[in-house]
């Protein structure tokens, strides 16, 4: 195999590896963080109502203090649980 074949097979694994466009990310983005308000307010037991930007009414606020709650519960690999540790 020559060194050209070779870069050109380079050029196109990296073409597939490399977003299209920039608005693929932004999609995926948005469709993250709405998934996570979303899941932050179940969570929290917030009602959630939707808004054009998050889907839910929880924040960053909010999650520091649900996690606060927890603060001093041990640490255990694989935990779940409050009682038995987190993980």
């Amino acid at each position: 195999m020559s060194l050209a074949e070779v870069s050109a097979r380079i050029a196109q694994i990296q073409s597939m590896l490399a977003p299209s466009t920039s608005s693929t990310l932004t999609s995926a983005t948005s469709a993250s963080s709405t998934g996570f308000a979303s899941s932050l307010s179940d969570a929290l037991g917030t009602t959630s109502s939707t808004t054009a930007t998050t889907g839910s009414t929880a924040d960053g606020d909010d999650l520091a203090a649900y996690a606060k709650k927890y603060t001093g519960v041990r640490y255990v690999a694989g935990g779940r649980s409050p009682q038995t540790g987190w993980d």
